[in-house]
């Protein structure tokens, strides 16, 4: 009778580490095929444009998704879009920043830790009560991220980003409104990639 508990510790070491081999075979082939993901968390913007003067930055709710394929195990390209998001209930309006970029995704270890770049396109857009104020143009995206994996196919990313919009003009319903707008994003965020 007193081998009997170490047979159940035994048994219980055995099952932990065979658990631990199969978790880094499946990490192994975690990067293959199709691939996405989906986040939120906070984000910081700040905009500026030619005369407008200085502003601070600004807090909001930050999200971003992306998709797309693995190149070789250490690198993905993919598609991701990251959005910034506003109310001011002091004027009623609403805020919205975003970038849609094309972007490459390098994993140095193949797991885990990754850095990631992409450029496209950037727009603003503030609705509310006074006349929508739009701007489009092009975009740029850096950052870098960790997959921690959760199952065979499911990992938990946190993310910090740093998103640029050049955008030119900006126009109010179709008017011309400033010159020379850009602005920049600073995103923490946690996700779900299910590779």
């Amino acid at each position: 009778m007193r081998s009997l508990p170490r047979i159940l510790c035994l048994t219980l070491l055995l099952a932990l580490a065979a658990s631990r081999i199969t978790l880094a075979q499946e990490a192994e082939t975690r990067h293959k095929g199709f691939w996405f993901g989906f986040g939120g968390g906070w984000g910081s913007s700040d905009g500026n444009c030619d005369g407008c003067g200085s502003s601070d930055r600004e807090s909001g709710f930050s999200g971003y998704f992306k998709l797309g394929g693995v190149l070789r195990p250490d690198l993905l390209l993919g598609v991701e879009g990251d959005s910034w998001f506003k109310h001011d209930s002091n004027l009623d309006t609403d805020e919205a920043l975003g970038n849609l970029s094309a972007a490459l995704y390098w994993y140095p270890k193949k797991e885990g830790f990754f850095v990631k770049g992409g450029i496209g396109a950037a727009g603003l857009r503030t609705s509310g009560p006074l006349p929508t104020v739009e701007g489009y143009g092009f975009g740029a995206i850096i950052g870098v991220g960790y997959d921690f994996p959760v199952a065979a196919t499911l990992s938990l990313t946190p993310v910090i980003s740093f998103n640029y919009g050049n955008l030119g003009n900006l126009t109010a319903d179709g008017a011309k409104t400033a010159d020379g707008a850009s602005f920049n994003v600073i995103q923490l965020g946690l996700g779900i990639t299910i590779h």
